[in-house]
């Protein structure tokens, strides 16, 4: 059987990070591999885009202001909204956490800003453009299943205005600094540090490889070529509530762990209904709870969520029957939930 480091070796990233972890310490933390090829070491210190995982911050903080009595999850999402939707259908705060809302999901390669354009960026610009190049909505709400970036950036501005906070300095106070991150991990928003932050790649003459450049703008995203490697260069996502995410794979434990024993700002109420069954309009389960994908690997029930784009990869997964939790981080480029952590998990779970 190969050991968990020859694993992630032939996962085909210039680098790694994996952390096996319980509710009360990290048991298995394995780095490898390149932050910056050709020979910049990955350590368990660096950083990397973490995606659409910020997605399950975003749906923790909604469900906060609910507990708080600051929304209602069956009231129309824009209700709670200071811009004019372009819908006809009124799909519900619940539905859009969900995905049942019907919104479109755009590819949003083209979605990204780079990191010394960060303080210029234009928020609301961003959003008005969305919405006029997306404007109806794919299903009626509540029908069916559709994983949707657009509703989940309309969320980020549902927990602003309820709020009154904008929503990195909501979910970095209300939920990530009841954490007490470890001195090693990083959550957050924005890079700490340019020096220990892994480049995202890309395959040399792969598909993204040629779909980058005309999307973003090849001379301004994409740096070296390195052997069959393509180098990305630092970028943030248009939306922090959809895929802002920033982290290590330390960090990402700190978080797991807080959903495994409680300590994540958030109180036993919501809590259960994080995790609760989704459903559509006619009670049919999803497969999903409220901002995770439910699923089982090798007898064991789990909540997972992955986050990729051009230049990183991510999966988080939580097994809560046996206090058990998995992380891998990758800096080369992932499109869809791979389950990467079905085999790496494997021999810890039956061990």
């Amino acid at each position: 059987m190969l050991t968990l480091k020859q694993q992630l070796e032939r996962l085909r990233s210039p680098g790694y990070q994996y952390v096996w972890t319980s509710a009360d310490a990290i048991l298995e933390l394995v780095v490898g591999g390149a932050a910056r090829l050709p020979d910049e070491p990955m350590t368990a210190r660096t950083t990397l885009n973490a995606y659409s995982v910020a997605k399950t911050l975003t749906a923790a903080a909604v469900l906060k202001l609910a507990s708080q009595g600051g929304l209602d999850l069956g009231a129309p999402l824009a209700s709670y909204l200071d811009i004019a939707l372009p819908y006809a259908e009124r799909p519900t705060v619940r539905q859009t956490l969900a995905h049942t809302g019907g919104f479109a999901n755009p590819l949003p390669l083209s979605w990204v800003h780079l990191v010394d354009e960060h303080g210029k960026f234009d928020r609301a610009a961003f959003i008005a453009r969305v919405l006029r190049d997306n404007p109806k909505l794919k299903a009626p709400p509540g029908r069916a299943f559709a994983y949707s970036n657009v509703g989940y950036l309309l969320l980020g501005e549902v927990i602003r205005r309820v709020s009154g906070r904008d929503y990195v300095s909501f979910v970095e106070q209300e939920l990530v600094r009841p954490l007490a991150l470890t001195e090693d991990a990083v959550l957050g928003f924005a890079i700490p540090d340019l020096r220990l932050h892994a480049h995202g790649h890309l395959r040399r003459f792969g598909l993204l490889d040629f779909l980058v450049g005309p999307l973003v703008g090849r001379k301004r995203f994409v740096g070296a070529a390195v052997g069959r490697w393509v180098e990305m260069n630092h970028h943030y996502s248009n939306g922090a509530a959809y895929g802002g995410l920033i982290a290590n794979a330390l960090g990402l434990a700190c978080y797991l762990r807080g959903l495994l024993v409680g300590e994540c700002g958030l109180n036993p109420a919501a809590r259960r209904l994080l995790f609760e069954p989704a459903r559509l309009s006619s009670g049919a389960e999803i497969g999903r709870s409220l901002g995770w994908v439910r699923g089982q690997a090798h007898g064991q029930s789990y909540f997972a969520h992955a986050g990729g784009g051009a230049g990183y990869y991510c999966e988080a997964r939580l097994y809560p029957a046996i206090g058990r939790a998995s992380v891998v981080m990758l800096n080369r480029a992932g499109l869809s939930h791979a389950r990467l952590l079905d085999s790496l998990d494997r021999s810890l779970l039956s061990g």
